[in-house]
């Protein structure tokens, strides 16, 4: 079988090259363009934001009660009504932040390094498939 003269002319991709080009090494590596690199990449950056959010205190909560609103008889009209306006903070004893900070820094870790093994095992199948073209091509 004839193969047409610009596939023959064609420079041959270099093991190197293909690893560039599916983003797992090299200068010219774009690691955003390969989904098996963006998905782990991303859990692993959103597992360090979650660090970050585990650190900071519960928010106060602030809440307003209207009760006896529109009452009947000598009650009636805004006279009888009674408004409750309560502030509270939740204090964490007995660590729970400190664990809370632990359990998220792990999780980070975790995914850090499902992160890498996503790099590495693309650059397994990469390099395993690119060994099986240049022996198919002897």
């Amino acid at each position: 079988m004839a193969t047409p003269v610009a596939a023959q002319e064609q420079e041959l991709l270099t093991l190197e090259d293909a690893l560039s080009r599916t983003g797992v090494v090299g200068e010219t590596a774009d690691p955003e363009l390969n989904p098996r690199i963006v998905g782990p990449r991303a859990e692993a950056e959103a597992a360090q934001a979650l660090v970050g959010q585990a650190r900071l205190r519960p928010n106060p909560e602030l809440s307003f009660e209207v009760e006896n609103i529109a009452g009947s008889c000598a009650f009636s009209g805004l006279s009888a009504t009674e408004y409750t306006l309560s502030v509270g903070q939740r204090l964490e004893l007995g660590g729970k932040r400190s664990a809370r900070v632990q359990a998220a820094r792990a999780q980070a870790q975790l995914a850090g390094l499902r992160a890498d093994l996503a790099d590495v095992e693309l650059g397994f199948l990469v390099r395993e498939r690119y060994v099986a073209a240049v022996a198919a091509a002897s």
